[in-house]
């Protein structure tokens, strides 16, 4: 599979719970941790998905919100933990990717403002957050 996107969960679906027209796929990543995506039914069909699919969860950059308070209170479905592990600096947004669980990386966009007020350096400790309507689910 090839694409654009820098963040791409490789996982297995632990669970799909099914509503009226969209569905909550939970997938769990290596490192034991847990996202949420949510998508059409017909999608579920169209993809073949059940619990045990291998499935690539797919978070554009500018998707990914960053916060140094890991016990933060936010209405996003998706928190992932882990320490900042490099920052490019740019004239307007900076890039921060972010080591999380099991080795994957995450990387968010964020403003040179947002990075300034958060004091974000490499090695700090940081939340990434994310709504499960967000995660674009792909097939190898």
């Amino acid at each position: 599979m090839k694409t654009i996107e820098r963040n791409q969960f490789y996982g297995k679906v632990k669970r799909i719970q099914k509503g009226a027209v969209n569905s909550a796929i939970s997938i769990l990543l290596k490192g034991d941790q847990e996202i949420v995506a949510t998508i059409t039914n017909q999608s579920v069909i169209n993809l073949g998905l059940k619990s045990g699919s291998d499935v690539y969860a797919l978070i554009k950059a500018s998707f990914a919100l960053l916060s140094t308070d890991l016990e933060q209170s936010i209405s996003s479905e998706n928190r992932l933990i882990g320490k900042v592990s490099s920052i490019s600096k740019g004239a307007v947004n900076d890039e921060i990717v972010v080591e999380v669980n099991g080795g994957n990386k995450l990387t968010s966009i964020i403003t040179s403002e947002a990075r300034k007020d958060l004091n974000l350096i490499v090695g700090n400790d940081v939340c990434a957050f994310f709504n499960a309507s967000s995660v674009i689910l792909a097939l190898d």
